[in-house]
């Protein structure tokens, strides 16, 4: 019954799980120290750039926007209105579960998708991530949490397609009986999972490369897709990456991703970024847009490449709402054509990214009451430097 409402094969869940190394992890605390979901239906509707910050725990932020151009008739509205990129986390006392979903396409069906999508991908995991015992229960949970979001997008609707669709990738950050970090993670189309390392200076996709020929095309989807309604799993993969003490897991829509990748904002060839070919592959073209995002990080972390979740998010932010600002006005002013070149680069799309320290939190409380002391100009928080206070929350683990 489990596999018939997951929409899932059983054997490619096998092949899914078998391919993740099992290890043993720490006993995790279903107490919910901070949960978060957005942007709200009524963010989502009206758009705009300004910021959708999610600071219920100080050491992990979001952000959604929205690059398009305003629409010609009612200039408080932009189009492709409503955002339909959903973000959202669970802070749990040693564990931390984030996913974002992309919803395909415009409108309210593509919103509504997504935002079910991630709700039920939360609830699932805070329901289940208790018993998650080593790295394979981990995977086989963040699968069932999959399926109940195509199950929870798909309910009630009378007839096929009717319901919008929905990417999804989401994961869990655990703590192995090695003591180290491992963030286990679950991709249905096009949204990566990045980690930054200070140490290094470097960033690693998670999820591996997408290997995508048409962008048009996502990979996978959640909702219904094919005749008898069942999801496309095209790329469902499921990834374990060891990452450090004070790494940043980030979580990126396109809309972000695809500004830093030379074809698709900017229309380079290969040869144009100095690369010794003819034609891109997907794996030339998810190589170098890598290395453009790495670039990016390495020019806004400080000397030891250490940056907070949220200047990363502020900047990433700043960047593509600058990188297309051309496009966006070009296209403001001429609403009834289309650009025939790159002459104005980027690419206008719903904007959304997620990001959180790794390590163990403190009780969230405790954090909680320096970041509301600090908003309050009575306490003696109130005098420390924004900067200084961000240092002192961010380094609150045990």
């Amino acid at each position: 019954h489990q596999l018939t409402k997951m929409a899932i094969p059983a054997d490619v869940i096998q092949k899914i799980v078998e391919k993740i190394i099992r290890q043993d992890v720490l006993e995790g605390n279903s107490e919910v120290q901070g949960r978060f979901q957005g942007p709200t239906k009524q963010e989502a509707a009206t758009g705009g750039g300004s910021a959708k910050f999610r600071d219920a725990h100080p050491t992990i932020v979001a952000r959604s926007f929205t690059t398009y151009p305003k629409m010609d008739i009612d200039k408080s509205k932009n189009q492709g209105d409503p955002i339909a990129d959903v973000f959202g986390a669970v802070i749990n006392p040693r564990r931390i579960v984030a996913a974002l979903a992309d919803g395909c396409g415009w409108g309210d069906g593509s919103q509504e998708a997504a935002s079910k999508a991630v709700s039920t991908f939360l609830d699932h995991m805070q329901t289940t991530q208790s018993s998650i015992q080593n790295t394979h229960d981990a995977v086989a949970q963040l699968l069932a949490s999959i399926a109940g979001a195509h199950a929870k997008i798909i309910e009630g609707a009378k007839e096929l397609f009717s319901t919008g669709t929905s990417t999804l990738t989401g994961g869990i950050l655990l703590e192995t009986s090695d003591l180290s970090f491992h963030f286990v993670c679950v991709r249905l189309g096009d949204v990566p999972a990045l980690c930054w390392s200070p140490s290094k200076k470097s960033l690693t996709y998670i999820t591996g490369e997408l290997v995508q020929i048409d962008h048009r095309d996502p990979g996978g989807r959640l909702g219904h897709y094919a005749n008898n309604g069942d999801p496309h799993l095209g790329n469902l993969s499921a990834f374990d990456y060891k990452c450090q003490y004070g790494d940043l897991i980030i979580l990126a829509s396109d809309g972000i991703v695809d500004n830093f990748n030379p074809k698709i904002a900017c229309g380079k060839s290969p040869k144009d970024c100095n690369i010794d070919a003819d034609e891109w592959t997907p794996e030339l073209l998810e190589e170098d847009t890598r290395r453009s995002l790495e670039t990016f990080l390495q020019s806004i972390c400080d000397s030891e490449g250490h940056i907070s979740p949220i200047d990363l998010v502020t900047a990433l932010s700043q960047h593509v709402m600058a990188f297309t600002k051309d496009m966006r006005e070009w296209l403001e002013n001429n609403p009834q054509t289309r650009p025939q070149s790159y002459e104005h680069p980027g690419k206008l799309d719903h904007a959304t990214c997620i990001c959180f320290k790794v390590g163990r939190w403190l009780e969230w409380k405790y954090q909680r009451i320096l970041w509301l002391g600090w908003q309050d100009p009575n306490c003696i928080l109130a005098k420390l430097p924004k900067d200084v206070l961000r240092q002192i929350i961010s380094a609150c683990f045990y």
